[in-house]
């Protein structure tokens, strides 16, 4: 099974991950304030992000403009709330491990070239990600800051 085969299988499971996901924040990311967090906002988003990027890795590109506007929101609301633009980041970083390992830890062997372009694709997806993610932030932060 290749790598396309198998995020095409992880996209059934895209809610499963997304609450994987939602608990790292919620539970051990530092910086977020769960008294100030909404869990269902929080996952919704994760859940759209994950899906996006498991969209892109299967078609070998990176996230749309629409699909990077959840995490552009998500980002925004960090910004309000206080949260350290190193655990946004942090938050992303956990996401790639995350998928990283889901994909390559399925059934059957993978060449070292598959290995390769698993952890490029992912990479691509998360890196589009971040980038949208530290800009909607910076810019929401710059505009509080001004105030």
């Amino acid at each position: 099974m290749d790598i396309t085969q198998r995020a095409r299988e992880l996209l059934a499971t895209d809610e499963q991950i997304a609450e994987h996901l939602t608990a790292a924040v919620w539970e051990r990311l530092p910086g977020y304030e769960v008294s100030m967090l909404d869990r269902t906002e929080l996952s919704e988003a994760i859940t759209a992000s994950m899906r996006s990027i498991l969209l892109a890795v299967i078609d070998r590109r990176p996230p749309n403009d629409a699909e990077l506007a959840p995490a552009r929101r998500l980002s925004e609301r960090r910004a309000v709330q206080g949260v350290p633009i190193e655990s946004v980041v942090g938050s992303w970083h956990n996401a790639e491990r995350v998928l990283l390992t889901r994909l390559l830890g399925g059934t059957g062997a993978l060449t070292a070239g598959e290995v390769q372009e698993a952890a490029r694709r992912v990479g691509v997806a998360i890196d589009a990600m971040i980038t949208a993610s530290t800009t909607s932030y910076r810019q929401i932060a710059s505009e509080l800051h001004a105030q």
